[in-house]
């Protein structure tokens, strides 16, 4: 997606209502392929055992209608959570980490192994939540660690592990 700064810029990071970007939007699973979708899960189920975390809520999301909050209590509050904060549209992953019910997003349109870098890395996000580690920059620095030395343990070709080192190399 090609936005300059004018239309990225949010006047209201929670609801988004005044600004000029585009949104994020839950995926439709039957819309990813099987690939991505089992490279996802499995990056996700071997995270689990590694982290030794129970099982997380792996959901995709794509460039769509802005969500604004209504004040709804059926409100989904993971993508409530996807949305809030500055619109980043090279955005590829995040973790929603509630202490029950913890979600990872992904971006669609990524390779299987580009899914499961991130993946990975956003299972260390969880990770932290959970363990109580939250300090930004060390968890940033922590989870570019463990999804690169982890993404071996995936047995991607390294043709397929060059392609996500592209796609992932905007990673936040």
């Amino acid at each position: 997606m090609t936005e300059d700064s004018t239309q990225t810029r949010c006047t209201d990071p929670l609801d988004h209502r005044e600004c000029a970007h585009h949104g994020w939007s839950n995926a439709v699973l039957s819309s990813i392929p099987l690939t991505v979708r089992n490279a996802a899960r499995r990056a996700a189920q071997w995270a689990c055992a590694d982290l030794k975390i129970d099982m997380f809520a792996l959901r995709f999301f794509e460039p769509g209608p802005k969500f604004t909050w209504d004040g709804n209590p059926n409100t989904d509050w993971a993508l409530l959570f996807l949305t809030s904060g500055a619109f980043d549209p090279g955005l590829l992953g995040r973790a929603h980490c509630p202490k029950k019910e913890p979600t990872v997003w992904v971006r669609t349109g990524l390779s299987p192994a580009g899914t499961a870098v991130i993946v990975l890395h956003e299972a260390r996000h969880v990770w932290q939540a959970l363990t109580d580690r939250l300090d930004k920059y060390d968890n940033e620095i922590d989870a570019q660690d463990y999804m690169w030395k982890t993404i071996r343990t995936q047995r991607f070709a390294r043709k397929a592990l060059r392609v996500a080192v592209r796609e992932c190399l905007s990673i936040d």
